[in-house]
């Protein structure tokens, strides 16, 4: 379609430089000054054209480029969902190389079980009896 509009820019340039040939009647400065304009305006559909080539060949550029980050950032989702272990009922957290480390809960804010709320002074805890 481009090579269609370029075709009709310049049919329509020749046809005015070939009014100026034809016409007898026509001032020779005048005639100047549609040879003058007619050559402006191709220089600057043609300077016009390879800057939106340019902005299209860019526009391509930066798409791909957005393509393969959202790729990169889906593949980084989907790692990360695959290794996610919950802590087991131990207090161990398996680490994403396989190896178990040794995770305490903290004391500030953890509850107490029952069984360590009743041991007094360090002892053994008191059964409740019913």
């Amino acid at each position: 379609m481009a090579d269609d509009e370029d075709k009709q820019v310049e049919n329509a340039f020749d046809a005015l430089v070939s009014i100026t040939d034809k016409s007898g009647n026509l001032r020779n400065d005048l005639k100047q000054d549609i040879l003058l304009s007619v050559s402006t305006l191709r220089k600057l559909f043609a300077k016009m054209k390879t800057k939106l080539e340019n902005k299209v060949k860019e526009n391509k550029k930066m798409n791909k480029e957005v393509m393969k980050e959202t790729e990169e950032v889906e593949r980084t989702k989907d790692s990360y969902s695959a290794r996610e272990v919950a802590p087991s009922m131990d207090h161990k957290w398996h680490t994403f190389s396989g190896e178990a480390r040794q995770v305490l809960p903290s004391e500030v804010g953890r509850k107490k079980h029952f069984s360590e709320a009743l041991k007094i002074d360090g002892g053994k805890p008191h059964r409740i009896k019913l």
